[in-house]
């Protein structure tokens, strides 16, 4: 009888000891796999971080040296166009809803800025210039780009535009260089500029006219 109950004991024991001895390798295997899934995610997170600083900083490249182009530019072959909080494009404190560009202007410079104070999340502007017949096809296109895409199309039809979305706070960037290839322009077509933020258009849009 004594022996019997010696032989379950151990047998409890035995037992006992395999299913801890499991539930341990479990738990490291569990650990294991969460540590190295935070891993993952981190090393994901930091490789989308380099990549938006990557492209931030081509786009303030590109910015500088449309900027050196501007300056060296004939006054008659570019302009400068604020943008506001009251969603407007103006130009010596008048709002601009032409822009005329003199034929003879191979490239034609635009030095946008954002006069706000509004932060771009809130009240972002950029300029797109396009045939008028593709304004609605390219207005959605920057729609679905959405503030990480600049609100900006990326495509073809947009026959110029900026490189980034202007804000008014302190951690945005207040102004933007345009270069336009007049060489893309048809004297007989209708085209306009415009801001493709969302809701902005109907405030912020003109003609674009070739004289």
């Amino acid at each position: 009888m004594i022996f019997k109950k010696f032989i379950f004991g151990i047998t409890i024991y035995f037992l006992a000891s395999c299913t801890c001895e499991n539930n341990s390798k479990a738990m490291k295997n569990t650990e294991g796999q969460g540590k190295q899934d935070k891993s993952t995610e981190k090393k994901s997170e930091i490789a989308s971080s380099k990549k938006g600083e990557k492209s931030a900083t081509k786009e303030m490249e590109d910015i500088e040296k449309v900027k050196a182009l501007h300056l060296a530019a004939s006054q008659s072959c570019k302009i400068i166009v604020d943008s506001s909080d009251q969603m407007k494009y103006s130009q010596n404190g008048k709002d601009l809803k032409t822009l005329k560009v003199p034929s003879a202007c191979k490239k034609f410079y635009i030095h946008l800025k954002h006069v706000g104070q509004l932060p771009s999340a809130a009240m972002g502007h950029n300029i797109v210039i396009s045939k008028e017949t593709d304004v609605d096809d390219l207005i959605s296109k920057s729609l679905r780009a959405g503030k990480k895409g600049h609100y900006l199309p990326g495509d073809p039809r947009s026959l110029a535009q900026s490189h980034i979305l202007l804000g008014g706070s302190a951690g945005d960037v207040k102004e933007d260089f345009i270069e336009v290839d007049m060489s893309k322009f048809m004297k007989n077509e209708k085209y306009k500029f415009y801001c493709t933020f969302p809701g902005h258009y109907a405030m912020m849009q003109g003609e674009f006219i070739i004289e």
